[in-house]
């Protein structure tokens, strides 16, 4: 008769709270899709390809220096990693960067990687994006598996190594094609700041810049 009860009470409370006893969504599940579309137009959704491990973006602005330094080393790396499932994108977050001012910066640098107007500045926030160039890695769960510079060339800011020594963006690419963890995730970025507006509504103060 005891043993009836609590079988009687088990069964009211699974159908009271069913979250309770469901089981956990897989991170992904639940994550927001990402939808990029280009300076031409095309939209992108670059994880409804089974293939694609993760998503590589790097933040620029046509008047940074030191991210314009970077582009034919970025060029190399999007054309090394193409077929590697993790697919390049340029990430313009300053709104004041208009279409015709980035197309312009991609024939002068020669970008054949994707290029993408973050004008609401939603990716670089996703990511908590900062510096220009910054360099992050997310995968399908949105983790982030890499953040920081692209090598380390640059010692600090105005202070230029003869050669770079550490090339961190290149082995995280190649970590993450290969399923590997990557041994080094988080790097310093040197460059500019990202210029973030204050969130309409929200009456939120703009997003203290990281000191490079």
């Amino acid at each position: 008769m005891l043993r009836t009860a609590t079988i009687a009470l088990l069964l009211t409370l699974h159908a009271a709270f069913p979250a309770m006893t469901r089981a956990a969504a897989p991170a992904d599940a639940t994550a927001a899709p990402w939808s990029l579309t280009d300076l031409a137009g095309q939209t992108r959704q670059p994880f409804n390809d089974p293939t694609t491990r993760a998503l590589a973006l790097v933040f620029i602005t046509p008047d940074c220096p030191i991210a314009n330094f970077y582009q034919p080393t970025l060029r190399k790396l999007g054309e090394e990693f193409a077929d590697s499932g993790v697919p390049l994108f340029m990430i313009h977050s300053d709104p004041d960067v208009t279409a015709d001012a980035a197309q312009r910066h991609v024939e002068k640098f020669e970008i054949t990687a994707p290029v993408i107007l973050d004008h609401a500045q939603s990716i670089a926030r996703r990511v908590d994006a900062k510096i220009t160039p910054e360099a992050i890695i997310v995968d399908r769960a949105g983790k982030i598996l890499y953040r920081g510079r692209i090598d380390n060339f640059y010692e600090a800011l105005g202070r230029k190594r003869r050669a770079a020594t550490e090339h961190d963006f290149h082995d995280a690419l190649a970590a993450v094609a290969d399923g590997r963890p990557v041994a080094n995730p988080v790097t310093k970025a040197l460059g500019c700041h990202i210029p973030f507006a204050e969130k309409a509504g929200e009456g939120e103060a703009p997003a203290e810049p990281r000191t490079p």
